[in-house]
């Protein structure tokens, strides 16, 4: 989602991209409830970015 955000924003793109084709993404990790609280805020605000990049590009 990120890369898309910077494509619309007609930003440079991260050079190093793995092939995220079926790639599940976790927010919960087992045993890392911080890094789970983490997961779960970049979610959020990456998701609000995205739709405030949106309306501006429209």
């Amino acid at each position: 989602m990120l890369n898309q955000i910077q494509e619309m924003l007609h930003l440079k793109k991260e050079k190093k991209l793995k092939n995220i084709e079926g790639m599940k993404y976790q927010r919960y990790i087992e045993g890392e409830p911080e890094l789970s609280s983490l997961m779960t805020q970049y979610a959020r605000n990456l998701s609000r970015l995205y739709v405030l990049v949106l309306r501006r590009v429209r």
